[in-house]
This record gives structure tokens, C-alpha cells and sequence, in this order.
């Protein structure tokens, strides 16, 4: 798997530890890795994918992200970080694509 790890990283230009999260929330669903992602960067990533994923990370948010305040800790700041990086790609996806 760390190759495919690496491999990802590179074609996604995501952090690494971002990366590892996304891995374990696509697995925790029951699906593969590398193949949930396959076309991701692309305009051949649908759509539906890119919804799963965002709501992947808001329910790992709400579970795991929050301090007693309601403010993120720092795993909160990370997933907050990665829903941006979604996010951002979903919108250039969509100037290309209106």
C-alpha cells in the first residue's frame, strides 16, 4: 500500500497526512483506496464521489474534530484543511466544466 500511498500523493499534490486520512475514511466505507480515487484531478472524477468524500470528512469532524467548545482541535484543523482541498478541486472542476 505505501507505494500506492506515494504514488497518489504525487498525482494529487495532497499532503501526506492528509492522504492517510482520506485513505482510512474511503476504507472505513468499504471501499478501495485506490480505485475510490482513480480520475481524481480530473474531470472524469464524478461528482457523487467528490459529495462522499465531503461528507465523509464532516461527519469525521463532528465526531473527532471538536474541543469541548465547539472550536476544532488540531485533527479538527486538519480535516477542515482537507475539505478545502476537496472543495477547491470540485469548484475548478466545475469552471471547466459548466
Amino acid at each position: 500500500m505505501g507505494d500506492k500511498l506515494k504514488r497518489a500523493e504525487i498525482e494529487m499534490n495532497i499532503k501526506h497526512e492528509h492522504l492517510l486520512i482520506l485513505s482510512g475514511l474511503i476504507k472505513s466505507h468499504g471501499f478501495d483506496f485506490v480505485d475510490f480515487l482513480e480520475n481524481f484531478g480530473t474531470d472524469k472524477f464524478p461528482e457523487w464521489k467528490i459529495g462522499l468524500l465531503c461528507d465523509w470528512i464532516n461527519e469525521e469532524f463532528m465526531k473527532n474534530g471538536l474541543l469541548d467548545n465547539f472550536e476544532p482541535n488540531k485533527y479538527g484543523i486538519v480535516l477542515e484543511n482537507i475539505l478545502d482541498y476537496i472543495n477547491r478541486y470540485r469548484i475548478s472542476v466545475c469552471k471547466n466544466n459548466p
